[in-house]
Parts: C-alpha cells; structure tokens; sequence
C-alpha cells in the first residue's frame, strides 16, 4: 500500500511540474508573438518611412530634373540664363545632402520664375526680330516692283532748279519731288504707266506720259518754257474770210487744246506777209519785235510766230543771241533772209504770191519757178498729201518727248491754218494736223516764243519778242 501512495504522490508532483512545464511554454509563447507583432510593426513602420522618404525624394528629384532640363533648353537656345546655374547648385546640394525638399522646392520656385522671366524676354526679342523681318521682307517685296525715273529739268541749256515733279495715276499723286540745283530729280513708284507733271512759277506747266517698270531706272530729261499767257481763253472771233477759236481736237494719240488761227486765201482778200526785225542777215544780238508791232508796221490784222530761233534766256545762246538759220523772205524788203547760209535748204519752204494764195514746197531749194511775195522756212515737215510724214527719229529728245506749246503752218487747199497746240510733242502735233484734214503741214517756233494776234489782241501770247513771223493783212 505505501509503494500505491508514493505512486499517485510521484503521479501528482508529475502533473504540477508539467502544468507549471506548459504554463511557463505557453506564457513564452505569447510573449514571443507579443514581441513578434512589436518587430513587426517596427519593421513595417521603418519601411513606410523609407517608402515616404523615397516617395518624397523621387518627387522633388522629378521636380528638379524639370527645372534643370528647362535651363539646359533655354541655354541651348542661347536664351540668357546665366544666374541659374547658382541657384541650381543650391537646390541640388538641399536634395542630395540636406533633403531639405521645402528649401530646394523655394529656390527651384525662384529659378522658374527667372527662367520664364528670360524666356519671355527672347520670346520677344524673337517676335519683333520677326516682325522686323518681315517687314523688310515686304519692303523687299514693295521696292522690288518699284522702278526709278531719273532726269534732269532745262529751259534751253539752263537747268531749273526747285521745279516741282509730281508722278500721277489718273488724278491721285503717287509721288512727288523737287529738281536739285542742276536741275535733276528723281523720283520711284510701282511698276504702271503715269503721267509726269513738271510745274514751276512762271512757267507753264509740262505733263508727260511715262511708263515706270519695276526694277529698272529710266532716264527722262524735260524741257519747260516760260509761261505764255493767254489773252482770250474761250470763245472765238472772226471776220469775213478769218477766224480764230480755241477749241479740243481728237487724234490717235489723244485728245489735245488748240488754238486755231483759219484764213481763207483763195479770194485774194486777204494777203499774207513774211517778216524780219533785222533787214539783214544776223549772227549775234539780232533785233527782236513783239508779233503786234510787226502786225501794225506791216499793217495787217493778224500775224503768228514764225521760225525757231535761240533766245536770250537760254544759256546755250551767248554769242548768237536772237539768231536763226531758216530762210525767210522779207516781203518789206522783197529779199531772202540768209540765203546763203548753207542751212535750212532741204527743210520744207511755204510761199504765198501777191494775192496770198499758198503753195507747199517740200524742201527750199524746190522754189525754182515760183513767184511769191512772202514765204517761210522750217522743220520738220509734218503732213503732205494729207499723211503723216514725221521722220520722228530725226527729232530731237525735246521735239520727241517734251509737252509744251508747239505752233504749225497747214495748208488745205487755198485755207491756211495757224496752229498752236498746248501741251504736245512735236510728234502729238503731227498727228493733230492730220487730224485737221490738211494737206500739207509744217512745224513752226512754240513753247515760250507761242503768239497769236488777231484783230486787235493777243489769243496767244505776247511771249517772247520774235526776230521773225507770218502777217496777214486785208480781211
């Protein structure tokens, strides 16, 4: 019985030290996986701060990456950005060394407003540079179809200085200049065709057409005259077998202003006389009249400019003051003025008999066999048989291209007309005479030396006195 005893006994202290065995396991055990889920969550927190600071740092890097890569673009469009690279220095070193990303993230806030600061300044140097650009590109383009007209303004050989050279298109001004001392100009517009209006106080004013084509210069000299004042600017007069009027003529060069002087020569009512101011032939300072005076000394009603001659007021004519070369019979004196002199002689030749009937003569030495009591020689001849025969290449540049005054003797049949033109070539009177229907033509002195009188008065003029003109008496 007492081995049964210490048996249970045994038994029993068995039992309390394994439960006191499991006790101590099992409060191990929770406290191991107590400690366990402590780690754990130590461990996860550090991860979660190491994922935060990554986070954090891969943006602010992503930050400064964008800044630094818009300062290297701006740099390389040479954009001046010069206080950047400090600036950036200073945010780097606070995101590699500091990780202070709300410092970094302030100076790359400075950077990018002084970044964007310089790129909009290029922006706008490359905005007016391109906009400069294309306005001179366009200035390019506008003086390209630009053409130049160059010349130079004479009266005579004297050069007009301050004469006013306006271009027009129709009625609009299209440009405008005044002549140097020299009396050049120049003057530019768009390709086209205008018309080149010279004026100047004192003379009359000149109107040319002109055809400007783009990127070349042409070269257009002018001639003005003196203003020839106009004593009866409308309306006509007439007597029995005369009349003058002013009126517009149409031809095929245009639509020109006229002044008409017409006699009827076939009745013998009227006669015609040719006369000089000198009695002689005259090399230098001739004697020159008014048209009146040779009008009145010859006793007639009308009379015209005649010849060309070299006035005093161009330069060119110093020593031959008032000359001219045509020959001219002095019906005073019933005698040829410069009948020797070796010039004029092929130049057509007008001759009226003693009862004024005309006759046309194509050069001078055909007056072989003629009686005649007055008579006047010229150039160029313009009309015969009622065609235009104008030898315009043997004009000169003047005759050619210059709008001034410009007179004619025409015959048809036994009717003389006196013809002052205003604003025409030489070329433009040509083809005006033909436009009378005449038969015959010839081109006598205009510009500043243009005079009509009739019946009393001036219709065109007085102008310049004259060392020679066309009279006519009767009526």
């Amino acid at each position: 019985m007492p081995n049964v005893k210490l048996f249970f006994q045994i038994h029993k202290i068995r039992i309390i030290i394994y439960t006191i065995l499991f006790l101590i396991i099992s409060s191990s055990m929770i406290c191991y996986s107590y400690y366990q889920k402590a780690q754990n969550r130590q461990i996860q927190s550090k991860e979660q701060q190491l994922i935060t600071e990554s986070q954090n740092f891969n943006a602010a890097l992503k930050k400064y990456k964008v800044v630094n890569k818009k300062y290297l673009d701006l740099k390389n469009q040479q954009v001046d950005v010069t206080l950047a690279p400090n600036d950036l220095k200073s945010a780097k070193k606070e995101l590699f060394k500091n990780y202070d990303y709300k410092k970094m993230e302030t100076i790359l806030a400075k950077i990018t407003i002084y970044l964007q600061t310089q790129e909009d300044k290029k922006n706008e140097e490359l905005r007016l540079f391109a906009e400069a650009e294309q306005k001179a590109r366009l200035a390019a383009e506008e003086e390209a179809k630009k053409g130049t007209i160059t010349g130079i303004i004479k009266e005579g050989d004297t050069n007009i200085l301050k004469a006013t050279i306006v271009l027009l298109s129709g009625k609009t001004i299209v440009a405008t200049t005044t002549t140097a001392a020299d009396g050049s100009y120049t003057i530019r517009a768009n390709f086209g065709k205008y018309t080149l209006q010279i004026t100047k106080s004192g003379y009359a004013t000149t109107r040319q057409s002109v055809e400007i084509i783009a990127g070349q210069s042409i070269a257009l000299a002018a001639a003005i005259t003196r203003s020839v004042p106009v004593a009866v600017s409308s309306g006509s007069s007439s007597t029995t077998n005369s009349s003058y009027i002013k009126k517009t003529i149409d031809t095929s060069r245009g639509t020109f202003t006229i002044h008409l002087l017409t006699m009827n020569l076939g009745n013998g009512a009227i006669k015609v006389k040719t006369d000089t101011a000198d009695d002689n032939d005259c090399l230098n300072d001739c004697p020159v009249k008014s048209l009146q005076s040779m009008v009145n000394l010859n006793g007639g009603f009308a009379g015209m400019n005649g010849t060309y001659f070299c006035p005093t007021d161009y330069s060119s004519c110093a020593d031959k003051k008032n000359t001219f070369f045509w020959k001219i019979y002095n019906s005073r004196l019933s005698k040829m003025i410069n009948n020797t002199n070796g010039l004029g002689e092929i130049d057509p030749f007008l001759i009226f008999d003693e009862n004024g009937k005309p006759t046309y003569l194509n050069q001078w030495n055909n007056r072989g066999g003629y009686s005649y009591t007055a008579g006047i020689n010229s150039f160029p001849r313009l009309v015969e048989n009622g065609q235009n025969i104008l030898n315009v290449d043997s004009l000169d540049t003047k005759q050619r291209s210059t709008k001034s005054n410009r007179g004619a003797l025409g015959i048809k049949g036994t009717t003389l007309y006196g013809v002052i033109s205003l604003s025409s070539t030489v070329v433009d009177l040509a083809e005006i005479m033909k436009s009378l229907e005449v038969d015959s033509a010839l081109n006598i002195d205009g510009g500043g030396s243009s005079a009509i009188y009739y019946n009393g008065a001036y219709k065109v003029g007085p102008g310049r006195s004259l060392p020679n003109a066309i009279i006519f008496t009767g009526g």
